[in-house]
């Protein structure tokens, strides 16, 4: 029996990655076959990851297999559903942390525009939040969106 091998950053997630950027832009469906001419990977490898990433739990994907002749080089299915999990591995649900750091870049931003009398004081709000208010903001947004759902 083979030696076991790590495929989360050669396989899963460059499928992931490839399955989000397309679902979020609005092709839904998106194809394993897609998949497989973006990654790279062979039909083999992409259905094995996707059936890894449906599977998990919980799931990262919901995908509809379809019937794949043994040794095609195409992939037969489409990635049906981009679940939270993705969205949070990939940084692109939205956390208090992230959040905050968009509010801080936001400020900082702004900071670089503004008059000389309003520039320190937008530093220096970006600065609170970066450090000694941090964690006292980032309860305050765990909170809003506690109280949001």
């Amino acid at each position: 029996m083979g030696e076991i091998h790590e495929t989360w950053t050669s396989r899963e997630l460059p499928i992931l990655r490839v399955a989000l950027r397309h679902y979020e832009a609005g092709e839904r469906p998106v194809s394993l076959e897609l998949i497989r001419a973006e990654t790279g990977l062979s039909a083999d490898q992409v259905t094995i990851g996707a059936e890894a990433l449906a599977v998990a739990d919980p799931p990262y994907l919901e995908v509809a297999f379809g019937a794949r002749e043994v040794g095609s080089r195409e992939t037969n299915g489409d990635v049906t559903r981009v679940l939270e999990r993705t969205r949070r591995d990939l940084g692109s649900w939205p956390t208090p942390e992230n959040m905050l750091d968009g509010l801080i870049e936001a400020l900082n931003s702004e900071a670089d525009r503004a008059s000389d009398d309003q520039k320190s004081r937008l530093h220096a709000a970006a600065d609170a939040l970066s450090g000694v208010a941090r964690e006292i903001a980032i309860r305050v947004i765990s909170g809003r969106i506690g109280q949001s759902h």
